[in-house]
């Protein structure tokens, strides 16, 4: 999730510090779940416990068909109908996912989890307006709530009320402690207003909080290639992709050290990172109508026809 609206940044696309709180697959999601099931016998249970241990191996096509076997016993089971959503959401089945988020709220009506998962998948495919519902449901109940507020900050964000969320953050951050995910989420917001280097303070603080946080790591790294201090931002892109980061932000960390390795003259290696940009979940990606016959540099042309494509725009 990011927020967008930087005019002409030369970011690479994608701001992982961004990322909404709440992973689909929670510990404390499995652990609940868990709890309630440990002493079932029956055909219901057992199922619904193959299927969290699937879903622990990421085997999400087992986790399914346990899911649905839970839910030939009972359609009822709101555990399921949860666990079900989260696999469709990691296959990328979003509109399967939603209807079992919303199967699984109905039956676990204020379940913050619940509430968290489909708030965060409203985020992923862009319905912001109703993620801050659900959100605001969610904090009604807890008002404490840092994943809430973090994501709260980024339905607000993503609906072009940057100062609200902002605003949000601060407040709740002011004098607490021990939320590093909310001081790097604020400092992204706060970069969005071009106001880098106190952002920069706040990832930093954050990083302290936690060393091995890699979207603060990039986050400044980022920051500093766009300030123009390309070898510091390698070092702190590499801190972030030794870390490693998500599967679904490492394409945009690779990129950004194309940029700054090819901003450097290090052309040799600037290029092969820039490769990152054909990874479908680099957020600029470009899905172009090809052929897979692609030329690579140093294959013979002789007897072969190229066909040339503008990749980014007019300005190709």
């Amino acid at each position: 999730m990011q927020v967008t609206g930087r005019g002409a940044d030369p970011r690479p696309g994608g701001l992982p510090g961004l990322a909404v709180m709440g992973s689909s697959g929670s510990e404390a999601m499995l652990g609940e779940t868990a709890r309630r099931i440990a002493d079932g016998k029956g055909p219901e249970e057992v199922a619904l416990a193959l299927a969290i241990s699937a879903l622990g191996r990421r085997d999400f096509e087992e986790t399914i068909r346990r899911c649905l076997e839970a839910l030939d016993a009972n359609e009822r089971n709101g555990q399921a109908w949860h666990v079900l959503a989260i696999s469709h959401e990691a296959r990328k089945d979003f509109v399967n996912a939603l209807h079992c988020y919303e199967a699984a709220l109905a039956l676990l009506p204020g379940n913050s989890i619940v509430l968290l998962n489909l708030s965060r998948l409203a985020l992923t495919i862009g319905l912001s307006d109703i993620a801050e519902r659900l959100i605001r449901v969610l904090l009604a109940s807890d008002p404490g709530n840092p994943e809430g507020t973090n994501n709260l900050a980024i339905a607000l964000a993503a609906q072009g009320r940057g100062d609200e969320a902002i605003d949000l953050l601060r407040a709740f951050l002011e004098g607490q402690h021990g939320h590093p995910n909310l001081l790097n989420t604020l400092g992204t917001l706060v970069s969005e207003e071009r106001d880098l280097a106190t952002a920069n303070l706040l990832f930093t603080e954050a990083l302290r909080m936690a060393p091995g946080m890699a979207s603060a790591a990039y986050n400044l790294g980022d920051n500093l290639l766009v300030m123009g201090q390309a070898s510091e931002a390698i070092v702190w892109i590499n801190a972030a992709l030794d870390t490693p980061p998500p599967a679904e932000h490492r394409p945009a960390m690779v990129v950004a050290r194309a940029l700054a390795r090819l901003s450097m003259g290090d052309l040799e290696e600037g290029w092969k990172d820039y490769e990152a940009r054909n990874d479908p979940n680099w957020p600029g990606f470009i899905n172009n109508l090809r052929t897979e016959n692609l030329w690579r540099p140093g294959e013979p042309l002789a007897g072969r026809r190229l066909l040339v494509l503008g990749e980014q725009g007019l300005g190709d």
